[in-house]
């Protein structure tokens, strides 16, 4: 893991427990080494509407979830698919 990336997971873990200026001091660590337009665009984020932030991370976290539970049902269904025989290019499509 990278010095930038590291100071990125202790941002949002300081986001997720609504530590506002801990985030902000991480955000601004990881924007220092890795000076990033993303980050940026975060960290005036979390120091203009940081419940907002946490809000719109949560919700960015649910869709990620989402997504996987239904890649990962996709893949099972096909999985038992082509155990028993049937064609996965249909459960595909």
């Amino acid at each position: 893991m990278s010095e930038a990336e590291y100071h990125v997971e202790l941002a949002r873990a300081a986001l997720l427990n609504k530590n506002y200026t801990e985030a902000v001091a991480a955000a601004e660590r990881a924007n220092n080494v890795l000076d990033n337009w993303k980050l940026r665009v975060a960290l005036r984020g979390l120091r203009t509407a940081p419940g907002l932030v946490l809000q719109s991370y949560r919700a960015y976290e649910q869709l990620l979830d989402a997504r996987h539970r239904r890649k990962t049902a996709k893949l099972h269904r096909a999985s038992r698919a082509s155990n028993t025989g049937s064609d996965p290019a249909r459960l595909i499509a």
